[in-house]
């Protein structure tokens, strides 16, 4: 019996589909970050990851074509959505930890130190930069609270 002819029933995929995400995934998770940050296209990474799933499916011997078995475009989809989810996990923490100290008035750049070691916890998902405008952004929110509507909206 053959690797491509056994099953993994404890994750509902064959061996082709187990190995090949396997490779894949790293991959996968570098085109993420770079979709995510704004340095890539998603459709240039979509096809480099398909032609890469060509060459590691040749190489490997499988006896179909790559893209019978993954498809690059899910797997970058669902590796992007996972990145987002972190990413707007990380941006709450943020906003949790820095929302006491503001309201104690303590001084910025201890803010900003509490907020990148939120960050650094999460293995840096957000840039400096955009750290800094979230901490800005939450003690400008804090000083001078949005105004209200009559409505009860926010004006915007």
């Amino acid at each position: 019996m053959n690797a491509s002819a056994r099953r993994y029933p404890s994750i509902g995929m064959d061996g082709e589909r187990f190995y090949l995400r396997r490779w894949l995934e790293p991959h996968a998770n570098w085109f993420a970050h770079g979709i995510a940050s704004g340095q890539f296209h998603s459709e240039i990474c979509q096809n480099r990851l398909g032609t890469l799933a060509e060459t590691l499916a040749q190489h490997a011997g499988f006896q179909r074509p790559a893209h019978d078995i993954v498809d690059p475009r899910d797997l970058i989809r669902e590796k992007a959505d996972d990145l987002d989810r972190r990413i707007d996990q990380v941006v709450d923490a943020i906003r949790a930890e820095v929302r006491p100290m503001i309201s104690a008035r303590r001084p910025l750049n201890f803010i900003l130190a509490a907020a990148h070691d939120v960050n650094a916890r999460a293995d840096f998902l957000i840039r400096e930069t955009d750290v800094t405008n979230i901490v800005r952004e939450a003690v400008r929110d804090a000083i001078h609270p949005p105004r209200l509507a009559r409505g009860g909206r926010a004006f915007g």
